[in-house]
């Protein structure tokens, strides 16, 4: 509801932009410029305050979900000092985007991210709302105790300094002392690598009972990756209660994860654009860690544009991996035959592969003749165009193997769907 409240007055809200001078060393800024009865609450909020008995039956389902920046501007201060203070409690699940710098000119040029802008500002070049600081995101999380679940999406800029790892080791010992926490999911803006190797070990190491864990951007010089005691790995496994696990841009994860000894509680894993990750160590890694993975999903883009699985002299067409529990399967690989590793996974109802050579095509289409997975009942089919010259994929070869392809899925009563763009998207775990 407030999301479609919100894009129906998008308009309304654009043409009341305005720039504000700044005042002493601050520099101008856009913001909305809101009527004298203008909402700060959405519809349903501002319904529940009727009547007494109205609030007291919307109360505890009304504020269970809370997202910053809001859809409606409005002061930080009217949240955290009036609203949340009275409300705070009733959160359980709440998302936050934040970043500790500001872009503040066309020229890309950054600053510190001040608080005084936050939650009603514009961002100049995209005139979209723009991330609000750390201070203020901190500030919420205090506000909001209860909170089981929090998403925090950072917008990271070159010259970050480690200001936003800095700010989200401050938000894990937060979290710590927080009795019902149990999900946590960071994406970092534009999927680009971050140096970030304390927050992701400090982040399983203080939150023991984690259910959920997305995060990313974890790259250390080999030199300096700790493969034992203090490892991340390892404190990863520690976590007994972990059901769902999305790591992306990763680099600390190796063959060693195979000698901790891992729980049984793992359902759903999602591995994307973790480039030391080989297709020899994908097949002995995941059956270890999860051998009771009900979701799993596989973008393996290699750091050389090279065709690395060439080198890896580990790999084994022949190997099968026993995932009994598998339904659903997401694989992007060059490896055109990396598929075939998962020929015994007989429970498989939904797959989608991405396809980068014609090989891949003719790998797919020969898999499915086989018939090994008989409840197989999708297939999605994609190009991915960044990892292969454009020209190549117009070719009649290309629709020729396509085609074979969902004339083989319908005479098996599989419901296929070949795309003409990448399917390429973040996945946030719901």
């Amino acid at each position: 509801m407030a999301k479609l409240e919100a894009e129906a007055i998008y308009e309304k809200k654009y043409s009341r932009r305005v720039v504000i001078p700044g005042s002493g060393d601050r520099k101008s800024y856009k913001i909305y410029i809101p009527r004298e009865n203008s909402p700060i609450l959405n519809s349903l909020q501002s319904f529940s305050l009727t009547s007494p008995r109205i609030y007291r039956q919307c109360q505890p389902w009304l504020w269970r979900k809370l997202q910053f920046p809001t859809s409606l501007p409005a002061q930080m201060s009217l949240w955290t000092e009036h609203i949340l203070p009275r409300q705070g409690t009733h959160v359980h699940s709440l998302s936050v985007g934040f970043s500790p710098m500001r872009g503040g000119s066309p020229y890309n040029e950054y600053t510190e991210n001040d608080p005084f802008y936050d939650n009603r500002t514009l961002d100049f070049a995209y005139d979209r709302k723009e991330l609000i600081s750390a201070k203020n995101a901190k500030l919420l999380i205090e506000r909001c105790p209860n909170i089981s679940a929090l998403t925090i999406l950072c917008g990271y800029v070159d010259n970050d300094l480690g200001r936003t790892e800095s700010s989200l080791l401050d938000v894990v010992s937060m979290l710590s002392s927080l009795q019902q926490f149990r999900h946590l999911k960071v994406i970092a803006g534009g999927f680009q690598i971050k140096l970030m190797n304390e927050f992701a070990l400090k982040a399983v190491s203080s939150l023991p009972l984690l259910e959920t864990l997305m995060c990313g951007g974890a790259k250390a010089p080999g030199n300096q990756q700790k493969l034992g005691y203090g490892s991340f790995g390892l404190s990863l496994s520690k976590l007994k209660s972990l059901s769902r696990l999305h790591l992306y841009q990763f680099e600390d994860m190796n063959d060693k994860w195979r000698l901790f000894n891992w729980p049984k509680t793992l359902t759903h894993l999602t591995l994307q654009q973790c480039g030391a990750l080989l297709p020899s160590s994908v097949c002995q890694i995941i059956p270890h860690i999860a051998p009771h993975l009900t979701y799993l999903e596989l973008d393996l883009a290699y750091e050389k544009f090279d065709d690395a699985w060439h080198v890896d002299q580990s790999w084994d067409p022949q190997s099968s991996l026993i995932l009994p529990f598998l339904t659903n399967l997401k694989l992007s690989t060059r490896n055109a035959f990396l598929l075939l590793n998962f020929r015994d996974c007989k429970s498989l109802r939904y797959l989608q592969w991405t396809y980068r050579t014609l090989t891949h095509c003719q790998s797919l289409n020969e898999i499915l003749f086989k018939a090994y997975w008989p409840h197989l009942g999708k297939i999605d089919i994609a190009p991915c165009f960044y990892l292969h010259p454009l020209h190549e994929f117009g070719s009649t070869a290309y629709e020729d193997q396509l085609a074979t392809l969902e004339k083989n899925c319908k005479q098996a009563s599989i419901e296929v769907t070949i795309h003409s763009r990448p399917l390429v998207e973040i996945q946030i775990l719901e």
